[in-house]
Order: C-alpha cells, then structure tokens, then sequence
C-alpha cells in the first residue's frame, strides 16, 4: 500500500509538472504579446501606472496574514496519511479567516485606490477613472478570498496542482483573448479591466464547483483546530519582508526616478518572469512530496527526504541555470526587437548581468528555503528574513540616489537591482547555512558546491558564446537559434552537474531505469 501511495505521488509530480509548464507557455506567449500591445496602443506611462498598480495588491495581500503557508505546512501530514477528519478541522480554521480577511481586503482596497488616485497623475485618465482602475484590477484577489484560497491550499496539500494548471490554462486564454481584442479596438483601460474582471468571476465559479465535486469529503463547517495557524503571524513576517524584498524596486523607482524608468524595468522583469515561471514549474509540482515526506518520515536524521531534496537541488538548479543562461544570451536581441518603435530607449547592455545574478542567486537557495518552510521553521527564521528586506531597502535608496546623479534615472534602476543582489547574496548564504546546519544536521558545503558548479558551468558557456558572436535578425531567427542554444545549454549544465555530483547522479538514473524496466514489463 505505501509503495502504491508512493508511485501515485510521483506520477502526480510529473502530471503536475507537465501541465503546469503547458500552462507557462501559454503564459508566456500571451504574455509577451499584451505588454507590446498595451505599450503601443497606450505608450510606456501608462504600461507603469498597470506595473505600479500590480505591485501595490501585493502588500495589500498581506492581509492574508500568512494563514494559507502556516496551515499548509500543518496539512502536508493529514494529507499524506489521508486523515479527512484533520484536514477538515484545519480548512475550517481557515476559511473562517479568509471570510474575515475578504471583508477587510475590499475596505484597503477602496482607501488605497483613493490615496494612490491623488499622488500619481496621468495626463489621459482623470482621478475616478484611476479609483475604478485600481479598485477593479484588485477585486478578483478579495473575492478569491471567500472561495478559492482556501480550496487551492486543499488541492496544494494533496498534489493535485494539475487541477490549477488546467483550469488556470483556460481561464487565462479566455480572459487574454478578450484583452486583446479591447485593447486593439483601444477601449477605455477601465472597461478592459472590468471585462477582465467579469470573465475570470465566471471561471472562478467553475472553478468551486470542479474543486468541491473532487474532494466531496471537504466539510468548511467541521469543528476548527486553529493549531494550523500558529505560526501565522512568523509566516506574516516572511511575507512582509519577502514583498519588500520582491517589489521594492518599482515602489522605489515609481517615487525616486519616474513610470518611465518603471517601465523599463518592467519589460526585462517580463522576460525574467517568463524563465522563472517555467523554472518554478518543477519545484512547485514537487512541493507536496518534499512536504509528506518531511512531515511523516519518522528517521531522525531524515535521510530519505535528504536523499530527495540533494537530488531535486542538483538537478533543478542545472536545468533553471541552463534556462537563464538562454535567457542571458537571447534578452538583448528580444527586447531591442520586441521594444523597437517605442516611445522611449529599453536597451541597455549591462541590465542582463545584474538581472541573471538576482534569479542564478534565487536558484541557488530554492531547496533549502523548501526545506525550511515544510519544516515549519517561520518563528526560527524571521528575523533572518527581515534583515534580507532592510539591507535591500537600505542600499538600494542609497545606490539609486547615487547613481542617479551620474546616469540619470537607468542609473536608479541600475541601483535598485544593485540592491537586490547585496541583499541576496547574504540571505542565499544564511538559507543554506542555517537549513542544512538546524534542520538537517550536516554541513551545507553540498548546497555551496552545487552553486559554484552552476556558475563555473556558466562561466565556460559565457566564453564559449562571446566567441561565437551569434546574430539574431527577427523572432523566429531567436526562437529557432534559442531552441538550439537551450539544447546545447541543458545538456552541458546537465553533464557537468552529473560528473561533479555523482551520488545524486545514481539517484536520478535509478528512477529512469526504473521507469523503463516498468514500460517494458
């Protein structure tokens, strides 16, 4: 029964992953097509009021209170031993505190359109016409609140994240198509938003109706255990200094240099954004075997879940370097192509090296964050996390003010990033140390190696590519010479991270065989 259970886990991983990296490439093309089109129909001002705007339902999210993470990590042990009763008992906790939160959500929401109306002017909408923009753009979030949130954490906690894929899949190519086509026909951006607004509401009850039919077992009024909440507040601190961390920069440059310069930033973090999806991909679909195996493995040492984790950190971080490193070679062909026409400059040569260290350091810290989160260690780890949020905030002020006095206002961009690395690079260091140290017991020279094997596999690459010198003439001369980079690129970062990791190289060929010897059977 336990290896039915576990083959079941790891066909929903790969399910989960596949899906969700179709899900991504829709994304992905549909999402490269609607900056260029709202740009050149609306031009770059009003592309960074909708970037600025974006970034403010962030913080307001943090209303959440870190809810959903505490009780995830809660529900990851129920879920594994597949005791509904518990579950029930945490969903109920739970929605009880998304009802009150959705109620508190939409009165934020109203004040802060308000607010946010009377300090930014832009020349082509009046101050009601902002209100309704920002207060439209962020009702989907409140409203998800009262129904969605607490069924995604349902579907987190028992792996089945293809359900998302899937039905995010059709609800975004829905919802796009008519942008699209309103945008084209250059419709008032608050219409657009509202028609948005209303397909995703129809969708979202589809989506309830899909979830609720799955897990018939659910019950929202079962007595609550608010235990699955107790570290809700911890969790709330990682949240306000992780959306510090993440979405300074475009509060910063939207005060000090100006929406342009946001828009500009805007457009590299949307090819950025792009990679990352695709990378969080493998993690994500994987996230609930790492949190059952953490949660029931009853080995002190936890060496099943570590044989797991070194594996996964081994080989997801050389096929997410591999994706960057494309991504580094192809961003400066794509945005002078994809930028070309536009109302302002957006090419700028040194803006894909600072922007490939922010996301190779993300890569490099990404397993042992999982490892701290399914273990729980929110309290432990806060103040770890806010002092990554006031180093970024510190230099960055300090080097956009500096910068900008030199390079105009792509010098302030150029500091905003500048301080997102500084603050990275102590808080990728301190992940590693402190999980592998507290949680795991060992020494994290593993996670180090890894990394340094990552960018020295980089550093050849880079040489080898600036070499070669290779031009790009339209999209579809990128798309076909990228497809043959990527597959040269993996199959480098994929070797060398086999040849200096063997033992982690063992794991992964045993699974493959595996697989195989099951086909043929």
């Amino acid at each position: 029964m336990r290896l039915v259970k576990m083959l079941n886990s790891k066909k929903k991983g790969a399910l989960n992953i596949l899906l969700s990296i179709f899900y991504k490439f829709v994304t992905v093309v549909v999402g490269l097509l609607l900056p260029k089109l709202f740009i050149t129909s609306y031009g770059s001002n009003i592309n960074g009021l909708q970037s600025s705007v974006t970034q403010i339902f962030g913080y307001i999210a943090l209303l959440e209170a870190g809810v959903g993470s505490s009780a995830l990590q809660m529900m990851f042990a129920p879920a594994a031993k597949g005791d509904r009763d518990k579950e029930n008992t945490f969903i109920s906790a739970v929605s009880r505190y998304y009802n009150k939160i959705g109620i508190v959500y939409f009165i934020v929401l109203s004040v802060i359109a308000v607010v946010y109306a009377l300090f930014v002017q832009i020349d082509v909408l009046g101050f009601f016409e902002i209100v309704l923009y920002v207060v439209i753009s962020g009702a989907l979030t409140g409203i998800n609140f009262f129904y969605l949130s607490k069924l995604k954490l349902v579907i987190s906690a028992e792996g089945d994240e293809y359900i998302v894929s899937v039905l995010s899949t059709i609800i975004f190519v829905t919802s796009s198509a008519a942008k699209i086509i309103l945008i084209s026909l250059q419709f008032n951006i608050v219409l657009i938003q509202a028609v948005y607004l209303g397909i995703n509401l129809a969708f979202t009850f589809v989506y309830y109706l899909i979830a609720k039919k799955k897990y018939k077992w659910l019950n929202f009024s079962a007595q609550p255990d608010f235990s699955c909440v107790k570290q809700k507040n911890s969790v709330l601190i990682h949240k306000v200094a992780s959306l510090i961390f993440q979405n300074i920069d475009i509060l910063l440059l939207t005060v000090l240099c100006d929406l342009n310069t946001v828009s500009i930033y805007a457009i590299y973090k949307m090819v950025v954004n792009t990679v990352n999806s695709l990378v969080a991909t493998f993690g994500d679909g994987l996230n609930f075997i790492f949190g059952q195996k953490f949660n029931t493995e009853e080995t002190p040492d936890k060496t099943g879940y570590k044989k797991i984790i070194d594996t996964f950190n081994v080989y997801y971080s050389g096929v997410s370097f591999s994706l960057y490193t494309v991504m580094f070679i192809l961003i400066i062909p794509f945005v002078s192509l994809y930028t070309s026409g536009f109302d302002i400059q957006y090419v700028y040569a040194f803006l894909p090296w600072l922007y490939i260290l922010i996301e190779m350091l993300t890569v490099g810290r990404e397993a042992m964050m999982r490892t701290i989160e399914v273990a729980g260690h929110f309290k432990k780890t806060q103040w770890r996390a806010v002092t990554e949020a006031i180093i970024n905030l510190t230099v960055s002020v300090v080097a956009i003010l500096i910068l900008k006095q030199y390079y105009g206002n792509i010098g302030g961009l150029y500091g905003a990033l500048i301080g997102t690395i500084v603050a990275m690079l102590y808080r990728t260091i301190d992940i590693n140390i402190y999980a592998n140290k507290k949680i795991l017991n060992r020494s994290s020279w593993k996670a180090f190696w890894c990394m340094f094997s990552n960018a020295l596999t980089f550093g050849i690459i880079y040489l080898c590519f600036n070499t070669i010198k290779i031009t790009f003439y339209s999209y579809i001369d990128i798309i076909l010479k990228g497809i043959i980079i990527g597959v040269i690129v993996l199959f480098f970062y994929v070797f060398m991270q086999s040849i200096l990791n063997p033992k982690e190289f063992k794991n992964i060929f045993q699974h493959i065989k595996i697989f195989f010897q099951r086909k043929k059977f």
